[in-house]
Formats: structure tokens, sequence, C-alpha cells
């Protein structure tokens, strides 16, 4: 994939279902991944990958005040594993990915990805499946969640 100036950002493989994606430095992992998505019209699949970022963002779910708190990170982390779905939301790709990252003193940290910068690369695994799944709003949690 190149942007309209001829500048890669990203680049993948196909076998089948399977798509195998390499993200160079300097690109938002969720935003490269989503329009991926839009581009291959995968409309649900599953997400695994590593890599390394030095500017992330990363929250959890408070479900008392039903909402995300969210923390960035400016420092360098290997991205020890990216695990998630891909389901729509209202009628484009909606990818729900956590993360799990590692720091220089060998601590981990982890939780919902909200973005993260490459800063070497990312090697990205996307499994596309044969169905549509739409995320509703669900009051009872706040969230958009699978309609299944």
């Amino acid at each position: 994939f190149t942007s309209d100036k001829g500048v890669i950002f990203m680049h993948f493989r196909k076998d089948g279902n399977i798509y195998c994606l390499r993200i160079p430095k300097g690109q938002e992992i969720v935003e490269t991944l989503t329009q991926f998505l839009r581009e291959e019209y995968i409309r649900a699949g599953y997400v695994s990958g590593i890599g390394a970022t030095d500017d992330v963002t990363i929250g959890y779910y408070d479900t008392s005040a039903k909402t995300y708190v969210k923390k960035e990170f400016k420092e360098p982390f290997e991205i020890l594993s990216i695990n998630g779905n891909i389901t729509m939301v209202d009628g484009s790709p909606f990818t729900h990915l956590h993360i799990m990252l590692g720091n220089e003193q060998f601590e981990v940290s982890g939780g919902h990805l909200f973005r993260a910068v490459v800063s070497v690369t990312a090697e990205i695994f996307v499994t596309a499946v044969d169905m549509n799944i739409e995320r509703k709003h669900d009051d009872q949690t706040g969230l958009k969640l699978m309609n299944i």
C-alpha cells in the first residue's frame, strides 16, 4: 500500500484468507490496519502481531464509570503481543485490540490498544472469516458489543 504521495505505509501478502502485514517505522498501527481492512473488504476476523513502539496509548475499561481510562507512553517498548478481533461498527471495519508491552527493565504492561506508532516494525497476521458481525451499543455495559 502506498499513499497518494508515493510513500509506502505497509507491505502485505495473502494466502487464502490469511494476510501477513508488515507496517514500517512511523506508521500508526490501528489507523493503518483499519485502512487495510477497508481496502481489502475484510468484515470479520482476528489479529495477532508483534513489533516495537515508542509512542503508544493503552487503557482499561472502568465498568462503574462506563468509560476507558487511557495512559500514553513515550518510551521504547517491545510489542510482545497484539491480539484482537475484527467486526463492523456502523458499516465500517472496527478492530478491538489488546496489547502487551515489554520495557527496558523487562517489565510488562498491557491493556486495550488505542494507538501505537511503530518505532522499528510491526508484523501482523490477519485471518479473515466469512461473516458479518456488527457491534451494537449495550446499555448495561456502555460498550458496543458483538451482535451474535
